[in-house]
């Protein structure tokens, strides 16, 4: 504790570089004066809790202030009023719960204030009163829950604004009024579901808007007006299933919709069967672009539809129209119900003024356009009847709608034929009721459809999922799983949240013909455990040939063993041989230093591997445990794993075929589609876990046989072990929780290694900053060797939402359709 002034004047030279790492408490009033030229007061990484309001009197020259990673959890009101030279403060890894309305009074030259990490809930409306200089203002990874209106009223210089990984849940209007300077507003990575149509007026500097990875289920057609200047506006990883008409429209040309992309990636636009890119884009349903700042919706780069045309082709002819219109030839015209509404609007409005005129207007109405209104109400009946058995083609909530809209119309046009008692309206009145009611029944079919997706999907949820860490790098991955998990490590309770249940879907199991042998010898149930004489035989033919790598508790050699010596199971497994034949092996054995655990890891390991028969997964052939070493016997894989493999490429400038990628990343995405038929989580699938054999035959393999992650590769966070950050999904280390859909976020890095020749994802940046990089929405970029194809897989692979990441059955799928039939050169042979 710095008790007096005197104290804080014995230690200024200190003070000017730092008293940074100590165990400060609390600071005493006037715990600075006379220390009149200090520029830089940092107090970072101590046990502060508080500051008084007379803390820093006579710091008159200082320009910045650190008080991060301290104890705080409240700031007195004009705590910093003396700082008035202050340009950069540090508040950020504090307790900090809330912010009362002065409490930065004084600060006119402040440009950098910093609130991360924190615990704020909520804002004020005057909390940033007074700030009239500050530039960037950082509120990310607090906890706030809503944002009043006026809540950064006054800040006319503020450029940019974080406030991602929060828990707000919508935007109201004139939330961010006044901000005529800013440039950036980052609002991802939180609980947003809907946004006011003004909640960003007024923002006409902003270039870059960032709501990816929110919850966003609609968006209003207006949200984005008046924003000129804007360049990117960053939508991808929402649960959004369609867009209105006109969303983008104003907005400049060439506008970015995703935070890494151009175009809108990782959405839920195929919900219902869709097949097209949503309005107010054009494209693919999987990579829709923004129409042009002219068009309300369009069919290429600044080709707009029509005038109440929701989709249209190429030659400019209408396909759908917007609810409430009929397509009439190549236009889209009102109609019977929608003139039938504006009659009833102009009905009611006659009302007011005279109860025999309205009568007589409306009659009169009816009457004049009854042979239109019959025509369009057959044309309606037919465009309903058309958009029914089209729904899978259009999206299904404007489906809805339109059904609905339509049927109401309905309803108010055959009230006012009845009204005009005109015997020429009856037709029409039976048609349009007619198309009401089929317009209800897709509403029912459509909402019995979503109710069975739903229960499926659920059922599907509660399948377990069984753990597949491998001893060897069983440290790596020491993250706590569900109670649902069937481990085959015990893991503390106290380890294990609630959140940390496997729910995610798995594929359906497709099986590949990868052998000549029958099933009843491919999935022969005999175990790959070997006792007694067979034990001896066993370890008695087996010659080390050399080693090969070495993990925490294990260690990997080359070996050889006769092929008459191995149970009938690993010869089945191997192919037919001749008895005397010696094959090569991966010996995997326990170091004898092994604690009891790592000897009941390394058995665990055996058993998870048994199971396992396909071509694309390291198999075990036999588990010697009965005496010691412990050794596990596994197929050899000869040109060693893939990340070497993909270096050594680009060492010899060996370039690899868009073909022999793809041919490469499609086996990987076949052998996870097995895993997942059996339920199994793998939890650190990436290059280096995957080896290569003759033909170019790309295994699985998992527990150690490839190298150890560098460290610049982990971050270590407590009670967790080290975890390969870089190939890991957010929610794993934010939820702990593994799952085939993390799995498939693995899989998307594994596959970009494979189109970078074994670059290290991300580069040199650390653990730590690589997780902070994802959480805020970033992602790899596609490298130069990339076909766009396959760089668009992998993103959908880095879905925020796991739920909306393909299944490894859909990514076979569109790799198998990737693959152009050129040869797969033995590359593995010529490094």
């Amino acid at each position: 504790m710095l008790k007096t002034a005197q104290a804080a004047r014995l230690v200024c030279n200190a003070l000017y570089r730092s008293l940074q790492f100590n165990h400060i408490t609390s600071l005493a009033t006037n715990a600075f004066t006379g220390l009149t030229s200090l520029t830089q007061v940092t107090l970072q990484n101590n046990n502060i809790t508080n500051i008084v309001a007379t803390t820093f009197t006579g710091l008159s020259s200082v320009t910045q202030t650190d008080l991060s990673y301290n104890k705080l959890t409240s700031l007195s009101a004009n705590a910093f009023t003396d700082l008035s030279a202050l340009t950069q403060l540090d508040l950020s890894y504090n307790m900090i719960t809330s912010l009362s309305a002065n409490t930065f009074t004084g600060l006119s030259a402040l440009t950098r204030l910093d609130l991360s990490y924190n615990m704020i809930t909520s804002l004020s409306a005057n909390t940033f009163t007074g700030l009239s200089a500050l530039t960037q203002l950082y509120l990310f990874e607090n906890q706030i829950t809503s944002i009043p209106a006026d809540a950064f009223a006054g800040l006319t210089a503020l450029t940019q604004l974080f406030l991602f990984e929060n828990q707000i849940t919508s935007i109201p209007a004139d939330a961010f009024a006044g901000l005529t300077a800013l440039t950036q507003l980052e609002l991802s990575h939180t609980r947003i579901t809907s946004i006011s149509a003004n909640a960003f007026r007024g923002l006409t500097a902003l270039t870059a808007l960032y709501l990816h990875s929110v919850q966003l289920n609609s968006i209003p057609a207006n949200a984005f007006t008046d924003l000129p200047t804007l360049q990117r506006l960053a939508l991808n990883d929402n649960p959004l299933t369609t867009l209105p008409p006109g969303l983008f429209k104003g907005l400049p040309n060439g506008l970015a919709l995703s935070s890494s992309a151009p175009f809108l990636s990782s959405n839920n636009f195929t919900f219902g069967g869709n097949t097209v890119a949503p309005p107010s884009t054009y494209g693919s349903v999987f990579q829709p672009l923004p129409c042009g700042t002219a068009c309300a919706t369009c069919y290429s780069a600044g080709s707009c539809c029509g005038i109440n045309c929701l989709t249209c082709t190429s030659n400019n002819s209408c396909t759908l129209c917007y609810e409430g219109y009929v397509a009439m030839g190549d236009y889209c015209l009102a109609s019977a119900a929608t003139n039938a509404s504006i009659a009833s609007a102009a009905s009611s409005a006659s009302v007011a003024s005279t109860q025999s005129a309205s009568a007589a207007s409306i009659a009169s109405l009816v009457s004049a356009t009854s042979a239109l209104s019959a025509s369009a109400a057959s044309t309606a009946s037919a465009s309903d009847a058309s958009i029914a058995s089209r729904i899978s083609a259009s999206s299904a909530l404007s489906a809805s709608a339109a059904s609905t809209a339509s049927a109401s119309a309905a309803s108010v046009a055959s009230s006012i034929a009845q009204f005009s008692g005109g015997a020429q309206t009856s037709s029409p009145v039976v048609i349009i009721a007619a198309a009401a009611g089929a317009s209800a029944a897709v509403i029912v079919i459509l909402v019995l459809v979503f109710v069975m997706l739903r229960r499926r999907r659920s059922q599907r949820a509660d399948m377990p999922s069984k753990d597949s860490a491998g001893p060897i790098y069983q440290e790596a991955v020491e993250m706590a799983i569900s109670p649902q998990n069937h481990s085959a490590r015990s893991h503390k309770e106290d380890d294990v949240p609630a959140t940390a249940s496997i729910s995610q879907n798995q594929p359906e199991p497709v099986y590949e013909d990868f052998s000549s042998h029958t099933t009843e010898e491919f999935y022969d149930n005999e175990s790959p455990y070997v006792a007694g004489s067979n034990s001896r035989r066993v370890r008695e033919g087996l010659t080390i040939v050399k080693h090969l790598a070495s993990g925490n508790f294990g260690d990997v050699a080359l070996g050889r063993v006769p092929f008459g010596v191995l149970s009938p199971r690993a010869q089945v497994l191997l192919g037919r041989k001749a008895s005397s034949e010696v094959v090569q092996v991966a010996v995997k054995s326990l170091k004898s230093h092994a604690d009891e655990q790592s000897r009941k890891d390394f058995e665990s390991e055996a058993k998870l591997m048994a199971p396992f028969v396909h071509p694309n997964v390291v198999r075990l052939l036999a588990a010697l445990v009965e005496s010691e070493p412990h050794l596990v016997l596994l197929e050899f894989v000869q040109y060693g794993d893939l990340r070497t493999l993909l270096q050594k490429s680009k060492k010899k400038s060996l370039s690899w075929t868009h073909n022999e990628q793809v041919h490469a990343i499609r086996q990987i995405a076949l052998g996870m589609e097995y895993l997942g038929t059996l339920h199994f989580v793998h939890r650190d699938l990436a290059a280096r876990n995957c080896l290569v054999g003759q033909g170019m035959v790309v295994k699985i393999a998992d527990f150690g046989l490839s190298r150890e992650l560098t460290e610049n590769d982990y971050y270590r966070m407590q009670t967790r072990g080290k975890l390969p950050v870089k190939w890991m999904a957010p929610e794993t280390m934010t939820f702990r929780k593994f799952s085939t859909m993390s799995d498939v976020w693995s899989f998307g890095v594994t596959a970009w290694e494979c189109c970078s020749y074994g670059e290290t994802p991300y580069g040199q940046v650390s653990g730590r900053e690589t997780l902070v990089h994802v959480e805020a929405g970033g992602r790899l970029p596609m490298s130069d060797t990339c076909m766009p194809e396959l760089y668009n897989m992998m993103m959908s692979c880095w879905n925020a939402t796991p739920d909306f990441r393909p299944t490894f059955a859909q990514l076979a799928k569109v790799l198998t359709s990737l693959q152009d039939g050129t040869t797969i050169r033995e590359i593995g042979a010529m490094v």
